[in-house]
């Protein structure tokens, strides 16, 4: 064989190893997670704290947002099963500020007991996440706002459902952190909204 062929030949194998290498090397873990979470059918509803945020933003991937503002508990349950049709992997709640607002806090509880039969009967892989009541300025309000919200943690511990607990990240010992609220002191502000979503991070990104 002369020198020539040789030369060709080394030439070849050394090129093939250089693409399986190359190959290999795209396919780290960090991108295999990030399009996993991307992947994920992710909806978020409720009334106008959820409404008004830009969760797609917030987390760099598609958020679903159903939420309508001015809703109580009632009209999210007649609406629930629409908005789970998509079937998706996981649905993120939050109600009962406009009940208590309004005072039809009464049902409330069988409400949430209502929403998640629906979504578990008309979507039943759909991961359910229930986030407590934010804290509100007017302090007769905000006393019902702590007496519901272990109200809907034992509803949806008894159900199966994750609840998540961000009253605290909204207040201090004399009210609402007003660095989080807009003048209503009901609506949140950017500063707000990047503390909520930090606190649900974890659970929008987990598997």
């Amino acid at each position: 064989m002369d020198k020539l062929s040789l030369w060709m030949i080394l030439l070849l194998v050394v090129g093939l190893g250089g693409c399986s290498s190359g190959s290999g090397t795209t396919q780290s873990g960090g991108s295999s997670t990030n399009a996993s979470s991307s992947q994920q059918k992710i909806v978020f509803t409720g009334a106008s704290t959820i409404a008004r945020g830009d969760w797609s933003s917030y987390f760099g991937i598609s958020i679903d947002n159903k939420a309508v503002g001015g809703i109580e508990s009632t009209e999210l349950k007649n609406n629930i099963e629409g908005q789970v049709a998509s079937k998706p992997n996981k649905i993120f709640l939050s109600i009962g500020t406009n009940n208590i607002l309004n005072r039809h806090e009464g049902v409330l509880i069988s409400d949430i007991s209502s929403i998640i039969d629906k979504i578990k009967t008309a979507s039943p892989t759909t991961k359910i996440y229930f986030m407590s009541i934010l804290p509100i300025r007017d302090t007769f309000s905000c006393t019902l706002v702590e007496m519901y919200n272990p109200q809907i943690e034992s509803k949806c511990n008894s159900r199966g459902v994750t609840f998540i607990s961000i009253y605290s990240l909204f207040k201090t010992s004399s009210g609402i952190n007003e660095t989080y609220y807009l003048t209503d002191g009901i609506h949140l502000t950017d500063a707000g909204y990047q503390v909520y979503a930090n606190a649900i991070r974890s659970y929008v990104f987990s598997s």
